[in-house]
């Protein structure tokens, strides 16, 4: 394939454009985040529901999704028509893609009020993401009419025609988009692409000159301009936007990717695939970017002589189609052949993009070819998909050891400039800790696995990098609770269950007569051989001290030979919780519940396994903090800790012993007395709290966070003195001069609430209202609701107090 087929490069816009060049298929626009958060702070008269939803929020906001659905659903058992409970419930099941189940919830809602924004903002996110476009349609359409002065509902609307090439219509609700928000660029941009789908260039160009004017720092305006420019012909305007939006944000990867096409389309290979492989450094998933760096590698490798790449004599789909050209690469390794095998497997990949076996075959090829630093982005990617591929780790690995320092120093480079560039970006630090930890630098890649694991939390791949880390770190239990953190964000993991059974397989004791287990006599598939061992299992005593390690081992082969049958998990997990650790038979019991949801033995088994997890891991953390302290106990830090930890497993009272213990070594020690202050309010002695904040002000006299965290408490006490309010008053005065021109709605809020106390109503008044709209302008619409309703308050009590 070369160059001059047009129809072969795909140029990327923004996420809400079409395809740029003529010919060739859209891309199709995309609905956008949900743009709707969670609003967790809600209030509820059942205690335990309130208990529930706290730790249902603690749970997600540490990226344990299951571990929050499951607080949940416990207290929407409790309160079954909660409306806030069931759009909490709907927003963790999108967050695990779970859309029919989100559904479910909030059709409910959207039954009882069908005008309800919210509910239809979801409803329609729901049915985009399932490919549902027709009933997206008809969502966002009564979204528009609910939602008549925002222009929200008309994008989604514009975006979900667009992806039914429905673009005359699109273009309709983008216009009504525009008219609404003049002053949105996105609007423009989303117009401009549905123009220039429809091959309109002046409309196109004229809409994103118009989203330039509203945003000059919008990228995908210049990105869009520039795509559409190189459309109607002007190559070098075209160019020269492109790069514009890469100036404006040096991180696009759609922009580089375009660039590269550009360059492609002039015959410039090389240059195209410099482009290609920086725009995969932005981001490595770039699906457009692989395509067309796959047909540059095509283009820039050396052409057997006379040979012409083969193809089947039958129509085939994209996944058979992929199947036959991998099949004939294989039969092609040596000189030339490679290059056939190179181009076999291009084919293969281009066919069926998701086979990370097709990445690592054409990695390693590619590693003995012209191109041997590209291979490892395609080991990168094999192991994106399958974060469990050893051979692609392997490969990866001696891709690293084969690059000279040159090249391996400027990959290293290549990827600290995109964390700094980009320092929210989970996947850069993710990349980078793989590449030290494929060196064997441990010490490097922990911070960074920890890092991405911070940054996207409900991501299992830096977890698994952690475990392994942590492992050859020695860190052995700290690798176990990194490898036990999967399961809670993704259970169904391949990669995960092969660490656990790996991991499991070392912490069994050895067989006691030191031979090999024992095995079926005759050769069996695998279902049988794993009935086989299941059946072997049983005719163990599991409560004996010896046999029990026969029991487990055979369970091990069950598990692992067929992991489909939930009774093998759950019996495996009975007898880990029984032998092992409680801790890890969680995932078993989790897998059995999981496949036979109706089966209450497993459910109990999950119930009774997480509640002796939970206090196992009190026990060692706590252990392992005591031990810490008898070595060393007059630390304050060592003291600190272990309050610390008590305070956060709700043992608050426990807690103040130590830190009492720490102040006699260390009467100064500001972290000990802060978290000293955070105890006596949370037992309910505010104004003991009050006496230790005034202790660290006299320390610290300037620190602002001291001042507003005593007047809070100030708020906090049943009647507090005159003096004390007018101390409090005095105090947020400075606060908030100091964090102006936007101060939050909390230093408002409190500010009001002292003022009020000192009953100056209108003034409490002005600062409650500058509270909902600071909140406003960050777009809590709830926290602006709540505040709403205490500046009424203020309102009424002004009235009656002039």
């Amino acid at each position: 394939m070369t160059f001059t087929c047009l129809t072969a490069w795909m140029l990327l816009a923004s996420p809400l454009s079409a395809a740029v060049l003529e010919g060739l298929a859209p891309i199709n626009a995309k609905n956008g985040d949900l743009e709707i958060k969670p609003q967790w702070d809600r209030t509820f008269d059942n205690q335990t529901v309130s208990h529930l939803m706290l730790k249902a929020r603690e749970s997600y906001e540490q990226g344990n999704l299951t571990n929050s659905l499951r607080h949940l659903k416990d207290a929407k058992r409790r309160l079954p028509l909660n409306a806030d409970i069931k759009i909490m419930l709907s927003h963790i099941y999108i967050s695990l893609g779970k859309y029919d189940e989100a559904l479910d919830e909030i059709y409910n809602l959207l039954d009882a009020d069908p005008k309800n924004p919210t509910y239809l903002r979801i409803t329609g996110f729901c049915h985009d993401q399932l490919g549902q476009y027709e009933k997206s349609i008809d969502v966002y359409e009564r979204f528009a009419r609910s939602a008549r002065t925002s222009e929200k509902p008309h994008m989604y609307l514009g975006s979900a025609l667009f992806k039914l090439d429905r673009i005359d219509e699109a273009i309709e609700a983008y216009e009504k988009a525009v008219a609404i928000n003049p002053d949105n660029a996105e609007t423009h941009e989303a117009l401009g692409s549905a123009w220039h789908q429809a091959e309109r260039y002046e409309e196109a160009i004229a809409s994103f000159k118009k989203a330039i004017a509203a945003d000059p720092n919008f990228a995908p305006a210049y990105n869009s301009l520039g795509t559409t420019y190189f459309a109607d012909g002007k190559e070098e305007q075209g160019m020269e936007n492109v790069r514009r939006a890469i100036l404006v944000d040096p991180n696009f990867s759609d922009a580089f990717a375009n660039l590269g096409s550009m360059y492609a389309l002039q015959k410039q290979t090389k240059k195209a695939i410099e482009l290609y492989t920086r725009a995969l450094d932005k981001n490595i998933s770039n699906t457009r970017a692989w395509d067309n760096l796959l047909i540059a590698i095509g283009d820039e490798l050396p052409k057997p002589k006379g040979w012409e790449i083969a193809t089947p004599n039958r129509t085939l789909d994209g996944l058979a189609l992929g199947q036959w050209h991998y099949n004939e690469s294989v039969r092609m390794k040596e000189g030339d052949e490679i290059y056939k095998a190179i181009r076999h497997l291009i084919a293969a990949t281009r066919a069926n993009s998701t086979i990370p076996m097709y990445f690592n075959d054409l990695g390693a090829l590619l590693g003995r070819s012209t191109f041997p630093i590209l291979g490892t982005y395609f080991f990168r990617m094999a192991l994106i998909m399958n974060p469990g591929y050893e051979l692609a780790e392997k490969n990866l690995q001696a891709q690293y050891r084969l690059l000279n320092k040159v090249q391996s120093t400027k990959l290293e480079i290549a990827m600290l400039e995109q964390i700094e560039q980009q320092p929210e970006n989970a996947l850069a630090h993710y990349h980078l800790a793989h590449f030290y930890a494929m060196q064997g630098n441990m010490t490097n890649a922990a911070p960074l696995f920890a890092q991405a694991s911070n940054l996207d939390p409900s991501n299992p791949l830096p977890r698994l990098g952690m475990t392994r880390a942590l492992y050859a770190a020695g860190q052995l239990e700290a690798a176990l609770e990194a490898l036990l953190s999967c399961f809670d964000i993704a259970p169904d993991s391949f990669a995960a269950w092969q660490q656990l059974f790996m991991a499991i397989h070392l912490m069994l004791p050895p067989l006691n007569d030191g031979k090999a287990l024992e095995g079926p006599e005759e050769e069996l598939e695998l279902p049988a051989l794993a009935a086989w061992h299941y059946r072997k299992a049983l005719q163990f005593n599991a409560s004996d001290t010896n046999e029990w390690i026969y029991a487990a081992r055979h369970l091990h082969m069950a598990t692992i030979n067929d992991p489909s049958i939930p009774e093998y998990f759950d019996d495996y997990g009975s007898l880990l919780m029984a032998k092992v650790s409680p801790r890890i038979a969680v995932p078993f019991f989790m897998r059995a519940s999981s496949m036979d949801q109706d089966n209450k033995t497993f459910v109990a088994h999950l119930d009774d396994a997480r509640t002796a997890s939970t206090q196992e891991r009190f026990t060692t953390q706590h252990n392992l903090l005591l031990n810490n302290l008898k070595n060393d106990p007059k630390n304050p830090q060592r003291l600190l800790d272990v309050a610390i930890f008590l305070a956060d497993n709700n043992k608050v009272a426990d807690a103040i012993p130590y830190l009492d213990r720490a102040l006699e070594y260390d009467p100064t020690h500001q972290a000990v007395l802060f978290t000293l202050a955070r105890a006596r309010h949370t037992l309910g002695a505010t104004t003991e709290a009050i006496k230790v904040i005034e202790q660290l002000i006299r320390l610290d006299p300037e620190n602002l966070m001291l001042k507003f965290r005593k007047a809070y408490l100030i708020t906090e006490l049943d009647a507090p003195n005159t003096k004390q309010i007018a101390q409090g008053i005095q105090y947020m005065n400075v606060v908030l001069k100091d964090a102006q021109p936007n101060p939050p709605p909390n230093l408002y809020l409190i500010h009001a609430r002292l003022l009020a106390l000192n009953k100056e109503y209108e003034k409490a008044l002005r600062n409650a209202v500058a509270a909902a709209k600071a909140a406003q302008d960050e777009g809590d619409e709830e926290q602006t609701k709540t505040i709403l309703l205490e500046a009424k308050r203020y309102k009424e009590l002004a009235a009656k107090n002039p």
